[in-house]
């Protein structure tokens, strides 16, 4: 079980960029969306966008609470 959460939590890192290429096939900004995705910066304005980091990392942490958590919580649960 563990190797799946793994993936879920690797699914959930790609899973902006993926959305971003398959958004916008052949354009040639896409790598800069995906780079402020990941880092916020947008590199030909030169600005820090907050929404851009959370539509990059918000699904990985929403994954690693799901995969780290839930288990945690389903074991206390079990001990009562």
């Amino acid at each position: 079980m563990p190797k799946v959460f793994k993936w879920v939590r690797v699914g959930a890192l790609v899973a902006p960029a993926v959305s971003e290429v398959l958004r916008y096939p052949g354009d040639p900004n896409v790598v800069n969306t995906i780079m402020e995705s990941y880092t916020g910066y947008n590199m030909v304005n030169g600005t820090w966008n907050i929404e851009a980091l959370k539509r990059g990392w918000l699904p990985y942490l929403g994954a690693c609470l799901a995969t780290y958590g839930i288990p945690k919580i389903s074991s206390i649960l079990r001990r009562l």
